[in-house]
């Protein structure tokens, strides 16, 4: 049976686009569309990023919808909204368990440029080459300002993948929000 492809996102109705590198379509909306930005959230707090406690998926969905978090500065001034809404009143969720979950937060505010690097959810760029990546940056704002050549002088890293780092900071919003979540977290 043929299948016949969406032509629009079916989270937020924008026009799916085809990669030229890629078969795939996708959604572009990136920032906007709420199962990207739920998946993203859930990816920015899983173990290999900031491991936070306490905020899987479902816990991230929810905070997303009662509009708590919708980017990831917002996990990091969780706490502080917690007067607007409280969230142990909710159900599933209890005083304990949003105790812990701000500890573990306020325990992330300190993070590796490895992790920092993989949490960016750059495309093409897993922990693995994240950590060949901090072996050549060691810091953040080295790591902002890489250069073609730089980039090509690290092994393991391909055409398509350097391609994939260089379109990331290129991107005003991307180096925006890096800017930005400095002032929560120390990398």
């Amino acid at each position: 049976q043929q299948i016949k492809l969406p032509t629009y996102c079916p989270s937020c109705n924008t026009q799916l686009i085809k990669s030229t590198e890629a078969i795939d379509w996708f959604c572009p909306n990136h920032y906007s569309c709420k199962s990207q930005v739920v998946q993203y959230l859930t990816y920015f707090t899983s173990k290999p990023c900031f491991d936070i406690k306490g905020l899987g998926k479902k816990q991230i969905k929810e905070l997303y919808e009662i509009s708590l978090v919708k980017q990831p500065i917002d996990i990091f001034t969780l706490e502080y909204k917690q007067d607007t809404i409280q969230l142990s009143n909710r159900c599933g969720w209890g005083q304990v368990s949003v105790n812990n979950l701000f500890k573990s937060i306020n325990q992330r505010r300190i993070i590796s440029l490895t992790r920092f690097i993989t949490a960016l959810g750059i495309p093409e760029i897993g922990g693995g080459l994240a950590s060949k990546l901090t072996n050549h940056f060691r810091n953040i704002d080295s790591f902002l300002n890489a250069s073609q050549a730089e980039l090509e002088s690290i092994p393991g890293l391909g055409k398509v993948k350097i391609a994939s780092i260089l379109q990331f900071l290129k991107t005003d919003i991307n180096i925006s929000f890096i800017s930005q979540i400095q002032n929560y977290v120390k990398i």
